[in-house]
């Protein structure tokens, strides 16, 4: 198994909620435009997005949208949204 970087993950997490305070919906396409560079371990944003839902921070709705990144190929994203703003700052 391998380890994800602390700096990354926080990284995501700061996209994250940057992404749910700006927008009443988002996608992990949304977090990936706010992020600066790309995570080492690119698996990082779902991890990050299982753990920010399971501090109740986001929400996953029950829609599905098509990803806008080239390299997901068009795949089926999850659309969410923040969940607590207060809990965000």
């Amino acid at each position: 198994m391998r380890i994800v970087s602390t700096a990354d993950f926080r990284a995501v997490m700061a996209a994250i909620t940057a992404a749910a305070l700006e927008l009443d919906e988002f996608s992990s396409d949304d977090v990936w435009d706010h992020l600066a560079v790309t995570p080492a371990e690119r698996n990082v944003v779902g991890k990050a997005f299982s753990e920010a839902n399971r501090l109740g921070l986001i929400e996953g709705t029950e829609r599905f949208v098509k990803s806008r990144r080239p390299e997901s190929k068009g795949r089926r994203i999850q659309v969410w949204t923040g969940a607590r703003r207060e809990a965000l700052f």
